[in-house]
């Protein structure tokens, strides 16, 4: 058994935790519909700032994706044409090889040709020249054929000799040529390799560009999965803090009924003394 002064102070401890139970509900109670209406105002004006640069940002992505797709078709134009400038110059590889063969192999040997026969023919030519040296020389024959005899100021020999030295230049001429068709060609090849590479290079920009398309295009339909959210709740949003605010206000309504057994049990402690 408890003494009475024992049970007076139980009673009064008991007591004052029901009132301050009961205090800290109404001050709940207070403070879940005081705060309410800021509350919805401000987690609304959120809502609409947040749908506001959702929209411009969604705007901003679509005006890229244009401009992407734009450049995209502007670089597949310009790769295929520079694709084409590139199969162009490479045709021309194939005719630089033709003159170098010609250069190189036919007309040298047409050369020699010419040369071997213009030896033969300036060896024949001294022997016609010695003759008709011989003949014009005689006395009764020379006056008959000619009154100053055969005395030509260039032999046919010597002549043929001549035209001989100059075919022989041909021979440095030619290599000169092909020297010069070969640097030409290396060049043309090198040219074609970078005109090939500027074109590989476009296709790899336009490749990224499309990687980008897509990626841009993945970052709008999540912005209009999250419009499309939030505008299914900004008009219930108020409803819905309405409903917690009814909900947290039952709880603390709860908390304090059940302060009720409490403060009457303190109370009879109190009186029971």
């Amino acid at each position: 058994m408890m003494s009475p002064k024992t049970r007076r102070i139980l009673g009064i401890v008991l007591v004052t935790a029901a009132i301050l139970g009961w205090l800290l509900s109404l001050s709940g109670l207070i403070a879940i519909w005081a705060v309410r209406p800021s509350l919805t105002d401000t987690l609304v004006s959120n809502v609409k700032v947040i749908k506001g640069t959702l929209e411009f940002a969604t705007t901003g992505l679509e005006v890229t994706q244009k401009s992407l797709g734009a450049i995209g078709s502007s670089l597949e134009t310009l790769q295929a044409t520079v694709q084409k400038t590139a199969d162009t110059v490479e045709s021309t590889t194939p005719f630089f090889d033709s003159l170098i063969n010609i250069t190189d192999q036919n007309l040298p040997k047409t050369v020699d040709g010419l040369k071997s026969s213009l030896a033969t023919a300036q060896q024949g030519a001294k022997v016609i020249d010695d003759a008709l040296r011989k003949v014009t020389s005689l006395p009764i024959i020379g006056s008959l054929l000619s009154e100053q005899g055969y005395n030509p100021s260039t032999p046919l020999d010597k002549g043929l000799s001549n035209v001989a030295d100059g075919i022989n230049t041909l021979d440095e001429t030619f290599q000169g040529m092909t020297d010069s068709l070969s640097n030409t060609r290396d060049n043309v090849q090198a040219v074609q390799i970078s005109i090939s590479d500027m074109a590989a290079n476009l296709g790899e920009i336009n490749a990224n560009l499309r990687e980008a398309d897509k990626v841009i295009q993945q970052y709008q339909d999540a912005a209009q999965s999250v419009l499309v959210f939030l505008n299914k709740w900004e008009n219930r949003l108020p409803e819905l803090i309405t409903l917690i605010a009814i909900v947290l206000s039952v709880f603390f309504i709860w908390i304090a009924a059940t302060q009720l057994g409490l403060f009457l049990q303190g109370w009879q402690y109190y009186r029971n003394q």
